[in-house]
């Protein structure tokens, strides 16, 4: 009888992480980029983008404070 095997490791949920991080910042540069053609279609694109550097700058900040 077969039985499957999950083999998921540290390297794999570093793997997905790591993507996720370059996923998520490609998001963020495309929005940026495209952020006056958005416009139309999401209001205040630009306080959100702002508010979101910020949401990262402080978090930035939190981690070096832990250290």
């Amino acid at each position: 009888k077969y039985e499957p095997k999950y083999n998921f490791s540290f390297g794999k949920i570093l793997g997905y992480i790591i993507v996720l991080i370059i996923s998520f910042v490609a998001l963020i540069i495309v929005l940026d980029t495209f952020k006056g053609p958005l416009n139309i279609f999401f209001p205040n694109i630009e306080l959100t983008l702002y508010n979101l550097y910020e949401t990262l700058k402080d978090l930035g900040l939190f981690i070096i404070d832990l250290k």
